[in-house]
């Protein structure tokens, strides 16, 4: 993963002593600018935490898709298909506009290789209800970022009319044909018959039918 941008916040985690009596660990702070959560909603699209990548989508997304929805959404996507890994690269915007933040991301295939597009994403701000403080007291609001997301931000060409679906084509062969242009071998549709020896009680009849059958297809 490559940022041009601003970097994530580097999260510090403290781990409990096998002893007991350690610190408790620290909760992950919210991403605090665009930039940062952009790249966290990203990150947790690279590693398929689908749940909490829900929980960087605006309220107003969310009226389109319930949490459910969109988990399956990718899920489903990613199996057809066939993405293996997601590499992102936050891009400069062209225009100083707060809460669009440009990037680029390859996505890795096993069936079709490298698919590499260059897409924007737009971050609104919201009142976030905060947790209850230890001491008591009333749980307050603070204003973070929110993706407004929507399809495209999966592959840009979807909507929410359109689906990713893998189709699998059989090649037709090629005729081949001598000097002269003559048929060698071509494709063809061709009656099949099939018999079960077992099964036939008066040979001498099925021998003279399938012999006429074959006359009369000649």
């Amino acid at each position: 993963m490559r940022l041009i941008l601003a970097p994530l916040a580097l999260l510090a985690v403290l781990a409990a002593s096998c002893g007991g009596g350690g610190a408790e660990p620290k909760e992950t702070e919210p991403p605090k600018t665009p930039e940062d959560t952009a790249a966290r909603f990203l990150t947790l699209w690279e590693e398929r935490k689908y749940t909490e990548m829900y929980d960087l989508v605006s309220s107003e997304a969310k009226l389109a898709i319930s949490g459910e929805d969109f988990v399956g959404r990718y899920e489903a996507i990613a199996a057809e298909a066939t993405i293996t890994d997601i590499d992102f690269t936050l891009r400069p915007s062209p225009s100083p506009v707060a809460g669009e933040i440009p990037f680029s991301v390859v996505i890795t295939t096993s069936f079709f290789g490298d698919l590499q597009q260059d897409n924007a994403m737009t971050l609104v701000q919201e009142e976030i209800p905060q947790p209850t403080p230890e001491g008591g007291g009333e749980a307050g609001t603070k204003k973070e970022w929110r993706v407004q997301w929507k399809p495209s931000l999966v592959f840009a060409e979807l909507d929410d009319r359109s689906l990713v679906h893998f189709f699998t084509r059989v090649p037709r062969r090629g005729g081949i044909y001598d000097s002269k242009v003559r048929e060698l071998a071509i494709d063809a549709s061709l009656p099949v018959i099939g018999i079960v020896k077992d099964q036939i009680e008066d040979p001498e009849t099925v021998i003279a039918r399938l012999v006429r059958a074959r006359e009369a297809g000649a």
